[in-house]
């Protein structure tokens, strides 16, 4: 026996390959070893906790699991097995029986509780039964194991926190895997081991195929703007952003990129192809970048600051309607708008934020205002009837609205009142900044590109102060005013609202109230940072349907890609894509863009004094 065994050891090392020593791939790429906790289990330096999936919805469609993978440390495997014909109608012919017999059983007894439920559950087995017989349909065993994955044990727990609850909010139930997680991390990692088919569950071929990752790089709307071309297949984009529900949630685009990307000629060839189509847009321009673009096309320019004689009137008031069609005046919205823009100056000249009691005086002196020129809900109320003005006669006059001057003369009378009236006497008619007191000598032609030109104000808080007025007042002059209209508000350079939170706060209420005024908020910045660390910016971004992300600056290229959930390629790609390019993301789709304009376009929108 010794010697056979010694022949057969010696055998073997003569037939040994030269080669067999080499390292295989599962070796090169598998970890020292994993430690197995209760309900985790660390490899290396990362945690993972894992997960299966039990009780799943009635119906699923396709990308149902999408939510899931997009909450970034989060990976899905899933098993699945055909079941065999014969055995599968066996089975189900047993089940149905069962139900049919408990269904009698409780007809019998006048026990009608359960009796749809059983029904239902009867014809939905028989059908699916008919369908494998007659080969339309097949039985799989699925098991889906979802993952977990952090850098600590804290964020560890966060993270699966905020995973079963998204689970819950599709009626999923995930049972973490107690005792089980060494089993669950074999079935996961793909090595085609599934180690939990106990907890398998039964799919038609419909909802097994739910399951699948369907992604296209491919994307075009039926009909809207052209923007370009896809950058890998070639095809067109066409993007309507004023499609609605369920391709898009609201109007509202975000485009973000370095200077010198292409961010400014995006927003002009969306501007001006979209006014072919109809669509007002109201440009917000610190940088005097659509001046030329406004003049070609015949539109408006309005130049603001501190020497100019264009006014625009914060307090200024418009009706609008309800979802009903009713009419009313939003004094309650104008008063917080104005608490804003006061609180804002606190926050910017004296470094400080405006008190309780301060916030209180300042409501009172804006309800008191209104009040005083008898102005209310009531839509009539901005009006006078029968006014005779330098000899004309009107049916139907616009009352003169409140003034920063009249405002802070009211405001002087109350004690709390003090010290925010001496804050904004520079902002008054005569001082220093003072360019937004006075009645509004600004009218919005009809015109279907307006651009407001705030370049020659230099110091970056007046700037700010300036958009936020600008903006406030093209709400209530632009935005309210015909719901059918198809408007576009441009925000360039929005990271500036940012700064401050009231103004942070008022562009984060403005993306969440522009839908259902037929308007879509475009946010330009170069600056993402200023957005993704700030509460309200995170907001915004929330409130985007769809995002343009062109090339990326080295100091934004870490949060771009944890806020949008970026492959490392897509991060790749947007560091170092031409000018032009970009990333388009609109709910669940991600595309390569190469933006194109004709000759024509280029001639009218370019800033590149070499085109």
């Amino acid at each position: 026996m010794l010697k056979l065994k010694k022949d057969k050891e010696k055998a073997v090392k003569e037939e040994s390959p030269l080669f067999s020593r080499v390292p295989t791939v599962v070796e090169m790429i598998s970890p020292d070893g994993y430690l197995i906790e209760k309900d985790y289990l660390r490899v290396g330096k990362k945690f993972f906790r894992l997960y299966a999936l039990l009780d799943f919805p009635q119906a699923v469609y396709v990308g149902w699991l999408e939510d899931v993978k997009l909450l970034g440390s989060v990976d899905v495997s899933v098993h699945i097995a055909p079941v065999d014909a014969r055995d599968a109608v066996n089975q189900l012919t047993k089940k149905i029986t069962q139900y049919q017999s408990q269904y009698m059983l409780d007809e019998q007894k006048g026990s009608i509780y359960e009796l749809g439920i059983l029904r239902k559950a009867v014809q939905d087995l028989e059908g699916l039964r008919e369908n494998i017989q007659m080969n339309r349909d097949k039985l799989y065993y699925v098991t889906v194991i979802v993952s977990v994955s952090a850098d600590s044990l804290e964020e560890l727990e966060k993270s699966s926190k905020i995973l079963e609850e998204v689970l819950a909010g599709k009626s999923i139930r995930a049972r973490r895997m107690f005792l089980r997680q060494g089993e669950a991390f074999k079935s996961f990692v793909p090595i085609l081991e599934n180690h939990c088919e106990d907890l398998s569950r039964n799919f038609n071929t419909g909802a097994a195929a739910s399951l699948f990752p369907f992604a296209s790089p491919e994307f075009s709307h039926k009909k809207g703007i052209p923007l370009g071309v896809n950058l890998f297949t070639g095809s067109p984009v066409i993007f309507d952003n004023f499609i609605g529900p369920p391709f898009m949630t609201n109007y509202n685009l975000g485009i973000f990129a370095t200077s010198g990307a292409g961010k400014s000629f995006l927003v002009k060839l969306l501007s001006m192809r979209g006014a072919l189509l109809g669509i007002k847009t109201v440009f917000v321009d610190p940088d005097r970048e659509y001046n030329r673009l406004v003049q070609k096309m015949g539109g408006s320019i309005v130049k603001v600051s501190t020497d100019a004689e264009n006014i625009i009137n914060p307090f200024d008031l418009e009706e609008e309607e309800d979802e009903s069609g009713a009419k009313y005046v939003d004094i309650i919205q104008k008063i917080a708008e104005i608490k804003a823009l006061v609180g804002m100056i606190v926050e910017g000249v004296m470094k400080d934020r405006i008190s309780a009691e301060e916030l209180a005086a300042v409501e009172e002196a804006v309800r008191e205002e209104y009040e005083a020129r008898g102005i209310n809900k009531d839509p009539g109320s901005l009006y006078v009837e029968n006014a005779v003005e330098d000899g004309a006669f009107y049916f139907k006059k616009k009352k003169e609205m409140p003034t920063l001057s009249s405002f802070v003369e009211r405001l002087k009378k109350n004690p709390r009142g003090e010290r925010i009236a001496a804050v904004l006497k520079p902002f008054l008619r005569g001082g220093t900044l003072g360019i937004f007191d006075g009645q509004t000598n600004v009218s919005l032609k009809d015109a279907y590109l307006v651009n407001f030109d705030i370049f020659d104000i230099k110091d970056q808080f007046l700037r700010t102060y300036a958009m936020y007025v600008i903006t406030n007042w093209v709400w209530e002059k632009f935005v309210k005013k015909d719901v059918k209209q198809k408007k576009r508000v441009v925000v360039d350079e929005a990271w500036m609202f940012m700064k401050y939170k009231d103004t942070a706060y008022f562009l984060e209420n403005l993306s969440r109230r522009a839908r259902k005024r037929n308007t879509s908020l475009t946010a330009a910045s170069q600056s993402f940072v200023e957005f993704s660390n700030s509460p309200e910016g995170k907001a915004v971004l929330t409130n985007l349907a769809a995002v343009f992300l062109m090339k990326q600056a080295p100091t934004d290229i870490d949060s771009v890609q944890e806020v949008f959930h970026l492959s490392q390629g897509e991060r790749e790609f947007l560091t170092s894509c031409g000018v032009g390019e970009a990333l388009f993301l609109v709910v669940r789709n991600k595309t390569a863009v190469k933006v194109v304009a004709s000759d024509y376009e280029k001639s009218l929108i370019s800033t590149n004094p070499n085109e």
